[in-house]
């Protein structure tokens, strides 16, 4: 099962209008091409350095227009928030002028990442935010209201020396948390078990939270909650069977499964029922 994102790159707003149009035709050809109900489509537009306000506002409409969710990299760096506040900042003075970019950089929003995105209406109901480690009370309370759900990649985060995400305060907010990975050009793996672990030392974060976002906190973030992240009647039954190998009599479970869980482990995989 699977939410596959097309991602989308694009800081010229003269050329806004025509990389919708190839968003579309792609998520087209998709739709035609794809066969199982078990994968759905989504759009993401990168982050605030890389897409155009205009683009943004096009892929939203094209979003809502599609029925299908959103994905967006957001407030992952101080950089970024420089630049989306002051129009400043490394992205325009190392980053932009090799790739020809300095001549888009747009005025200055005076508004973090989150106020932006959403003043741009991205941030809505089935829209995830990876990173939103730079992000404060307000930010939060945007997050809240819009409904939008965050995809952490603390390992990410801690390679790429970035800070640390408020997960405590997003889930006190009751705002959808799932673990992601972000990619290996900034992990070492792409495993949620390594991801738990990594959560579990720094922060020293409870097994059961740890393993709640890595289930249904992740399919609250993408919408799913109703038909899969928990073992409960009427839903579709995607689960894993980890050998219990090694686990002494009268240990906690949940805790044994986030140590010892990794891949080779898995003894049965079940997708809507069915196992594979």
């Amino acid at each position: 099962r699977a939410v596959l994102y097309f991602e989308a790159i694009g800081f010229n707003p003269s050329e806004a209008e025509h990389k919708a149009r190839e968003m579309e035709e792609a998520l087209e050809r998709a739709g035609e091409r794809n066969q199982s109900k078990l994968v759905t489509l989504g759009l993401s537009p990168h982050a605030p350095y890389t897409v155009s306000s205009r683009l943004y506002v096009l892929l939203s409409k094209l979003a809502e227009k599609k029925g299908i969710p959103l994905s967006v990299h957001m407030a992952e760096s101080s950089q970024e928030v420089k630049f989306v506040m002051e129009s400043s900042g490394e992205f325009v003075e190392r980053l932009y002028p090799l790739i020809g970019w300095n001549k888009f950089v747009p005025e200055p929003s005076n508004m973090t990442p989150t106020g932006y995105l959403n003043s741009l209406g991205v941030l809505k109901k089935g829209t995830i935010v990876v990173h939103a480690v730079h992000v404060d009370e307000t930010d939060i309370a945007i997050l809240k209201k819009a409904g939008a759900g965050v995809a952490l990649c603390p390992r990410s985060n801690f390679f790429l020396k970035v800070g640390t995400a408020p997960v405590n305060r997003f889930l006190e907010t009751r705002i959808p948390v799932g673990l992601g990975t972000d990619s290996l050009a900034s992990n070492k793996t792409l495993s949620l078990w390594d991801e738990m672990r990594f959560v579990r030392d720094t922060l020293r974060m409870e097994p059961s939270i740890l393993l709640s976002m890595a289930t249904l906190g992740g399919a609250r973030a993408l919408g799913l909650e109703g038909i899969i992240g928990s073992l409960e009647a009427g839903k579709e039954a995607d689960m894993i069977a980890v050998s219990e190998e090694g686990c002494r009599s009268g240990e906690d479970p949940i805790s044994y499964v986030v140590e010892k869980g990794m891949d080779e482990r898995i003894r049965m995989v079940m997708v809507a029922g069915k196992e594979i």
